[in-house]
């Protein structure tokens, strides 16, 4: 995986929530572990995520047909849907704080700028408040002297 592929994939984990951002430090969020103690787990497993990774070199080196390994995952999958059918999951909703409109509850939203609150009562009420994400970044000063014009 590049370095391009895992930025792309921490910033949509930064923006659905899963991921919290904290000074310089980035860990996950509740959500994200209830999400992990909530799927099957050959499926939250890393080994799934390097056996998934070693077939897809397989693939690009031409060891491994790709249609072969869809047909593999694809029973993997029907297998865990049968599996698990009719269980029942119980997902943990972060609070949000109350909506600054109405008072009501608000709900974890993401939008092109990011993840944010907003009233549960949208479209009725259009209360929103940004997702606080730890300490606030001073501003650079610039270093050297001051620019020639």
């Amino acid at each position: 995986m590049c370095i391009r592929d895992s930025a792309n994939i921490i910033g949509g984990l930064l923006n659905r929530g899963y991921l919290i951002k904290k000074g310089r430090a980035i860990r996950a969020s509740d959500a994200a572990f209830t999400l992990i103690d909530t799927v099957p787990a050959a499926i939250a497993d890393p080994g799934t995520t390097a056996v998934w990774e070693q077939a897809l070199d397989m693939i690009e080196t031409g060891q491994l047909a790709l249609d072969t390994f869809i047909d593999k995952q694809a029973a993997w999958v029907t297998q865990l849907i049968a599996q698990y059918r009719g269980t029942s999951l119980s997902i943990k909703i972060p609070e949000g704080p109350a909506c600054p409109q109405c008072g009501g509850a608000t709900r974890q939203r993401s939008g092109k700028s990011g993840p944010f609150w907003s009233c549960a009562k949208y479209p009725d009420c259009k209360g929103t408040l940004p997702i606080e994400s730890g300490k606030r970044a001073a501003p650079r000063k610039r270093r050297g002297g001051p620019k020639a014009s």
